[in-house]
This record gives C-alpha cells, structure tokens and sequence, in this order.
C-alpha cells in the first residue's frame, strides 16, 4: 500500500487491534423461528413431528425456535417447552407434565 504509506498489518495494528472483542464462548447456532398453533391435545405441529406444550394455553400462537438439536416453544415471550429434536419426521413427543391431570392417568 504504497499511496498510504504503511503495510496492511501495520494498519490493522494501530487502527483495528484495540476494538476487536474475545469470541464468544459458546459457538454460534443456527436456529430458525416460526409460528404454530396449539392444538386440542396440546402439541403443536413442526416439521410433521408434534411437541407437547402445557395445556394450558390450548387454541393460542407460540412462536417455536428450532435448532439443529432443540425445539423451544414460547408463549408470551416466555419458554413453555423444550425438547430435543427429533430426526425423524413423524409422531409424538410429549412431556407427562404437559398434560392435564386427567390425561396422566
């Protein structure tokens, strides 16, 4: 770099060094975000696999956060529900907590 005087590294040193920050320490995940509605039997549907949330807020939005290993559920900003992802595309995953009293029986 001729016209400035100075190398690449010369300048990265003195402009560039001092606002670098540590990296994370945990590696970034990609997740996605979508919208499902709870069904009567408290599950919701993603991916064609349907995961239990409580039952109690039965017929209303969540948005659901997916991962490459997680299904997260949330209701009013707030997590309901976690479950670990499954591979394959078909059937249930329900947590016994998520159903009412009746139901666990």
């Amino acid at each position: 770099m001729r016209h400035v005087g100075q190398s690449r590294r010369e300048l990265f040193e003195e402009i560039e060094r001092a606002a670098l920050k540590p990296l994370p320490a945990a590696p970034f995940e990609y997740a996605e975000w979508k919208s499902a509605k709870i069904h009567p039997d408290y599950h919701v549907e993603v991916d064609k696999t349907f995961y239990s949330v409580p039952h109690r807020p039965i017929g209303r939005t969540v948005e659901v956060r997916l991962t490459h290993r997680v299904v997260e559920i949330f209701h009013d900003h707030q997590r309901v529900a976690s479950h670990a992802r499954r591979s394959q595309r078909s059937g249930h995953v329900t947590v016994n907590e998520h159903m009412p009293k009746a139901h666990q029986r």
